[in-house]
């Protein structure tokens, strides 16, 4: 009878006896709930692979030109530091 326990595979049904989800555990989130509803609506636009990368792509092409200008108004300003603040 042990003998037969314990070939048993484990299979995991994916149900939850108890929500994790509680206020001052860590990883709480309040709005879980509506980011798996938005989650689930994106899946359901069911895009091409064409088509994510157009969207990757474009929102490449906004952050970069800020993450440039960001990055030279620091070596701008670090320069400012060295030559005349700093002589």
């Amino acid at each position: 009878m042990k003998d037969n326990d314990e070939n048993k595979e484990f299979e995991d049904d994916g149900r939850s006896f108890a929500d994790m989800n509680v206020e001052g555990m860590p990883g709480y989130n309040k709005n879980r709930d509506k980011h798996r509803e938005a989650k689930k609506n994106i899946e359901e636009l069911n895009l091409t692979k064409k088509e994510k990368r157009s969207i990757v792509l474009a929102s490449y092409s906004v952050i970069i030109p800020v993450a440039i200008l960001f990055f030279g108004l620091i070596a701008l300003f670090m320069l400012l530091l060295q030559f005349v603040w700093l002589r």
